[in-house]
């Protein structure tokens, strides 16, 4: 634990880092700092996390003699709760259970790459009072040292884990589909003869897969057609280095897509990038490659997360308090530009810490680990929860987009909202309304709609005709194989 003078010195340095941000920083606030009940020395609790806004999922995958294990904290107002520790069947030591995480509504997968060798990955299911395992995914194809789990993604239908040592270290990617309460494999991604590492991070979002093949810097978008998944994009700094570490984290959403690359070298002599993509029809397009203002060599800026317009970059090496003390970077894009918005350090930051390990953003929350943070010990690991004060509009429609939903008005709102949206070419369109977690709340349309402008008005009810409860909620307009979202806030 930090003493009181450590404090009293970290206090100190906060103020001045304040005073040195550049002017058009905001202070987003910290919220809570989370802790397992059970902590113990290096488990590295926060070596990942993942958020759906109204739980934490965080990795702790050396605890229990590096069996691992991944931790549920719930959110209730500004508080947040430990509800469960997962921990799988038959689980053994170096197993690395926590090692990537993920979750979506009711549903969390996560990555073991030692299980058995070979890897392994499981996903847990919330019936509404408690968390049970429901599968466990190994590789049709398996080897040692696959490192199947090293990491994972999951969506509505999809499960997406990265086996980043299989086939003699080329990598590969295992895609499920879920057909009710369980998943079949479905296809398994390659990347090319000059990559390695593929599958070291893979995030997913509607139809499109994005890859991290993080030993050769490179990253590679997949795109849905019909039933396959197919390679639509290269990514690459061709200017950069092997060894930038490009593609070490990915992030997608909608149509923007951001691959960090931590170890890549800048003018200034900084360390760390992240360069933003965003679609052209079936072409993704570097938009901007983002760089902390302040950073200097070292920093390993570049583990980044996306939600719409949000962008959270870690640099978990940062010395702001010290020597690898860590940071988190907030930017949103405002017109064409992205913008830095304010940095993120932890309240008790200190040196080693390495905040910013992990990040996640996903609505009004952020969070970052920092798994060699001590107060139970050295290395035990915590992670920090942010409000996120910024909006996170989804993906800016392109004008060769067959739809476009726009941000509804009043918003927050109290008893009604009014959407408008725009239909380019004719066809069946449908409009649903999902709460936070994921699940179905209604549907607002469901017809064939004609081209032009349209507008409906939500009255803040579900099917039944019954008011829902004021939070998070999210408007989903489809239109053939486009798919828009906006967020939406209901108030009390």
């Amino acid at each position: 634990m930090k003493n009181k003078y450590d404090l009293l010195l970290t206090g100190l340095i906060f103020c001045s880092i304040i005073l040195s941000l550049p002017s058009n920083a905001q202070r987003i606030n910290e919220t809570a700092k989370l802790l397992p009940s059970d902590g113990e020395s290096e488990a590295f609790f926060g070596n990942a996390v993942a958020t759906n806004g109204e739980i934490a999922v965080i990795g702790a995958w050396f605890s229990d003699d590096m069996a691992g294990a991944a931790y549920i904290f719930r959110r209730d107002g500004t508080n947040w709760t430990e509800e469960e520790k997962l921990t799988p069947t038959n689980g053994s030591s170096y197993d690395f259970f926590g090692c990537s995480v993920s979750v979506y509504g009711d549903d969390v997968i996560v990555g073991a790459p030692g299980d058995n060798n070979k890897g392994a990955a499981y996903i847990f299911h919330f019936n509404g009072n408690n968390w049970t395992q429901t599968t466990k995914l190994t590789a049709s194809n398996g080897a040692t040292y696959d490192y199947y789990g090293s990491s994972v993604a999951l969506s509505d239908n999809y499960a997406i884990v990265g086996a980043s040592g299989a086939q003699s270290l080329e990598g590969a990617v295992y895609v499920y589909t879920k057909n009710g309460t369980s998943w079949q494999e479905a296809q398994i991604l390659n990347g090319t003869l000059y990559s390695t590492s593929f599958g070291s991070a893979v995030d997913i979002s509607g139809e499109a897969i994005v890859v991290g093949a993080s030993a050769s810097s490179y990253a590679f978008v997949f795109m849905l057609d019909g039933t396959t998944w197919v390679k639509v994009a290269e990514l690459t700094d061709l200017n950069g280095s092997i060894n930038d570490k490009f593609g070490k984290t990915v992030s997608i959403d909608g149509d923007l897509a951001v691959v960090g690359a931590p170890n890549h070298q800048n003018g200034n002599g900084a360390t760390g990038a992240a360069y933003i993509y965003h679609r052209q029809g079936s072409n993704w397009v570097e938009e901007e490659k983002i760089v902390a203002e302040d950073g200097e060599l070292d920093d390993h800026f570049g583990i980044v997360s996306l939600c719409g317009t949000t962008l959270v970059v870690g640099a978990y090496d940062d010395d702001d308090y010290g020597l690898d003390a860590g940071s988190a970077y907030l930017y949103c894009k405002e017109g064409d530009n992205w913008q830095f918005k304010d940095k993120l350090l932890a309240s008790d930051g200190f040196a080693g810490d390495e905040l910013g390990s992990s990040v996640a953003v996903f609505s009004d929350v952020i969070i970052t680990g920092a798994p060699n943070d001590n107060d139970n010990g050295p290395s035990s690991g915590s992670a920090y929860i942010f409000d996120n004060n910024y909006p996170t509009d989804v993906f800016q429609p392109f004008a060769s987009r067959s739809c476009q939903l726009h941000q509804n008005i009043p918003n927050p709102f109290v008893t009604a909202t009014t959407i408008k949206f725009q239909i380019v070419n004719p066809g069946q369109t449908e409009i649903i309304i999902f709460d936070s977690y994921g699940k179905q709340v209604k549907v607002l349309l469901n017809e064939f709609t004609s081209e032009g402008e349209h507008q409906f008005c939500w009255d803040g009810t579900d099917e039944n005709g019954n008011k829902v409860r004021a939070g998070n909620y999210f408007c989903q307009l489809k239109t053939g194989r486009e798919v828009e979202l906006i967020s939406l806030i209901k108030c009390k």
